[in-house]
């Protein structure tokens, strides 16, 4: 048998870099690295799949080496995952012993499986050398000391039970291979970070409509001379208040981009918390979403640069929105520095004057900027961008992507896998086999 491994780690954006020059923005906190890992149990053809799985690593804090995640963790990850799996078939008599077509073998009945005296070879493969070199001791593992002691635990403990059980015996052997051999893990891991992306889109989207909920609901609660949220009378507390509804999604969408929330669906995202944001005249959320347009505005028009070609000015877009939040909030003098920004492409407007014509302006054209988006902002990216060596692969890994989809994004599904296969989902981690 063959088990390949691997694990991939998505670090924070660089691309966009926070502004501490507005006070309110200090909420939103960068977030960590998402960090997956993958395994596939081939038969000793090494093209058969027998089953094959991932999982969502914690990546804030492991709870082996108790410190931030790298790379070379979520590698032992996938390991762990893979030798989980096959304790985990040997305890319920499910790992096969032979793939000829002839004679294929498989315990599931109870039974040995094969001949006396014939023992299990399971080739362990992944594509980082550090980890083999680990496990053959050709190296001397230092900050991943705890990992390696928990895989050759577990592999004692698989040979433990086998012989316990008077089944055959099964031996380890560890190999490195070129990343381009291992493209079956390295794409069912890119795979399940596209699945977590989503669900985190589908939850920051849940997330602003259930801030624009309870925002209606406490300006409804205030009766009908409260028609705008409640500000601080003193003008400094006023221009430090940082307290919106929207404070959540704010915090979960990060203007570090952790990962989690692909670059490409930031503006779109946006967009929706700053019309939800005008629909409840919350101006704390209108500053806040304003000035992050206002950073955004030249990475949105290289990203979208085909969409946004005939659109308004973003940045100006930005301005306009911050300023008129700050014309609500009663700080002339702040609105001043940026009304003199953009008087030229919007008019100057007087401190006396209602803000409420820009809100409507500026809702108008974000909606529109929304609508060019839309397109873009459902997938994440092209999963038929890989080429599978083997034809039958395609069709297993895509059943595979719609049983995560159903686990993740949208459990209601109820999605069942195709051609026989039985979907399984343990400890955080969803297989096929």
């Amino acid at each position: 048998l063959i088990l390949q491994f691997d694990g991939s780690l998505r670090m924070p954006s660089t691309t966009i870099r926070r502004d501490e020059s507005i006070r309110p923005h200090q909420l939103l906190s960068p977030s960590s690295p998402m960090a997956t890992c993958a395994a596939a149990l081939l038969l000793e053809d090494g093209k058969t799949i027998h089953s094959l799985g991932g999982k969502h690593v914690l990546s804030s804090l492991t709870t082996i080496t108790q410190q931030t995640i790298s790379s070379a963790d979520a590698e032992y990850e996938g390991l762990l995952l893979g030798l989980n799996h096959v304790l985990y078939l040997c305890e319920n008599s499910l790992l096969p012993l032979s793939c000829d077509d002839d004679n294929y073998v498989d315990a599931s009945d109870g039974s040995n499986g094969a001949a006396d005296g014939s023992v299990v070879n399971i080739i362990i493969r992944g594509d980082c050398k550090m980890v083999i070199d680990h496990l053959n001791q050709y190296a001397i593992p230092r900050k991943q000391r705890g990992y390696y002691k928990k895989v050759k635990g577990l592999i004692h403990h698989i040979q433990n039970i086998t012989a316990a059980a008077g089944k055959h015996p099964i031996t380890f052997k560890f190999e490195h291979i070129p990343r381009n051999e291992n493209v079956l893990c390295d794409f069912l891991c890119q795979m399940l970070i596209t699945v977590m992306q989503k669900k985190a889109v589908e939850d920051l989207r849940l997330m602003t409509q259930e801030a624009e909920v309870n925002a209606t609901i406490n300006l409804h609660a205030g009766g009908e001379e409260q028609k705008e949220m409640k500000l601080p009378r003193s003008k400094k507390k006023r221009f430090m208040f940082d307290k919106t509804p929207f404070t959540v999604p704010l915090g979960y969408l990060s203007i570090d981009e952790g990962g989690h929330i692909p670059l490409h669906a930031r503006p779109a995202l946006i967009c929706d918390i700053a019309c939800a944001a005008i629909r409840v005249n919350d101006p704390v959320a209108m500053r806040l979403t304003g000035h992050i347009i206002v950073q955004e505005a030249n990475l949105w028009q290289r990203m979208f640069k085909k969409e946004l070609t005939n659109t308004c000015n973003l940045q100006y877009l930005g301005w306009s929105l911050e300023y008129a939040a700050l014309l609500r909030m009663q700080l002339y003098r702040e609105a001043d520095k940026i009304g003199r920004k953009i008087y030229s492409d919007f008019g100057e407007v007087e401190c006396g004057d209602e803000s409420q014509l820009i809100f409507m302006q500026v809702l108008d054209e974000l909606l529109k900027v929304r609508s060019l988006l839309q397109l873009r902002d459902t997938e994440c990216v092209n999963l038929r961008e890989v080429t599978m060596p083997y034809s039958k692969w395609s069709s297993i890994i895509n059943d595979w992507y719609y049983v995560l989809s159903d686990v993740f994004v949208k459990p209601e599904s109820g999605y069942l896998p195709k051609n026989g296969w039985k979907k399984l989902v343990i400890e955080g981690s969803v297989w096929l086999l």
